[in-house]
């Protein structure tokens, strides 16, 4: 079987695992049958055509039960990433988990915020992008360090924006369980780019699945703080010291410059 041929057939099966598991069911129903009635039906009369439909219903089955096994897949796999997210109540707790597990968790995060999560990082090469979002028009990436030990340094963030650059992205996001050298934050101020450490993650995992209200149609008070919509802590009301709104007061993130999540007060 040829390289292409099997690409086709794994990227067949990869998307049945990401759907729906009653998806599953109807695919490998519709193959079975393809294989075993229709198919036989059209061969004909011919040599080829006679022996087709002796193969045909004999293989039926196996694309079938590989589609069911897919979509198996699919419900374990998403239940693990579930699992993944109701235990990660603390910056300890993500430091625990295995990386291919925080990656998992990153994109479910996300997903619960309504991106459209592809997963492109693991052991094959990624090109700098370990998840890729869209949401509407938007296009996020995303890089995931899971460093136990140590910050992210300027040197990783600017390798972000240029793999920004290079995607045609929007903006970059990138998620450290160590943090980040102050030359990183620094660097990150007014650029496409939004750095969040253990603390503003596990912010994001408590509020995944609950989107705030857009900042138009909600009024806050300082007793009801609301959530940042980028990294998910809880905002701060400030005072605009410059631009047309001068004075006004905003709920801005407490991880400015590394957020620069707002809302209107």
């Amino acid at each position: 079987m040829s390289r292409s041929r099997q690409g086709v057939i794994e990227e067949i099966l990869l998307g049945f695992i990401e759907l729906p598991f009653w998806v599953s069911i109807l695919g490998a129903a519709f193959f079975y049958i393809t294989l075993r009635f229709g198919l036989p039906l059209l061969a004909g009369t011919s040599l080829i055509g006679t022996a087709l439909a002796t193969v045909f219903p004999s293989i039926a089955h196996w694309p079938a039960i590989a589609i069911l096994a897919a979509g198996l897949i699919g419900v374990g796999k998403r239940h693990w990433k579930r699992l993944l997210l109701s235990q990660a109540k603390s910056p300890q707790a993500l430091r625990q988990i295995t990386w291919p597990d925080f990656e998992l968790l990153v994109g479910e995060a996300y997903r619960r915020q309504g991106y459209s999560v592809r997963e492109r990082g693991g052991r094959q090469p990624d090109g700098g992008v370990d998840l890729e979002l869209v949401r509407g028009s938007e296009k996020v990436v995303v890089q995931c360090k899971q460093w136990l030990d140590r910050r992210v340094p300027v040197e990783r963030v600017r390798e972000l924006l240029g793999v920004v650059m290079a995607e045609g992205a929007d903006r970059g996001i990138l998620v450290a369980t160590g943090g980040f050298t102050p030359a990183a934050l620094e660097f990150a101020v007014g650029k496409p780019l939004q750095l969040l450490d253990a603390e503003a993650l596990v912010q994001l995992t408590k509020t995944a699945g609950k989107p705030a209200a857009p900042a138009e149609d909600h009024e806050m008070t300082s007793a009801e703080a609301p959530i940042c919509p980028d990294c998910g802590k809880g905002m701060v009301k400030k005072t605009a010291r410059r631009g047309r709104t001068i004075g006004s007061q905003f709920w801005g993130c407490p991880s400015y410059p590394a957020c620069r999540g707002t809302r209107a007060a």
